[in-house]
């Protein structure tokens, strides 16, 4: 078994005094400007920090991970995740034992 124990109480994420912040409701969304926007399950429940940028829209956070941008229209544009195809010369780790 691991040596180390998991901490019973997660703390809440907290954000610069420069962010909005808004907790995901179940369903993904996010109340902003009157509309729901939609950022993603897996947040469900959590905080999450809107930041101004420089676009008039908002960079929208997670902790310290950035995951998209919100802009002028209240559309959320999420920022794709690393792709190991995307990246030159770089093959993913098989574990083929051919």
């Amino acid at each position: 078994p691991p040596t180390r124990a998991w901490p019973t109480r997660l703390e809440e994420p907290w954000y610069d005094a420069d962010h909005q912040v808004r907790r995901v409701k179940t369903d993904g969304t996010i109340p902003w400007l009157g509309e729901r926007v939609f950022v993603g399950h897996a947040l469900a429940r959590e905080r999450v920090g809107l930041k101004p940028h420089e676009t008039g829209g908002y960079l929208v956070r997670f902790m310290t991970r950035d995951l998209g941008l919100l802009d002028v229209r209240g559309r959320f544009h999420p920022f794709a995740p690393p792709r190991w195809k995307l990246r030159a010369g770089v093959e993913p780790a098989t574990t083929d034992s051919r």
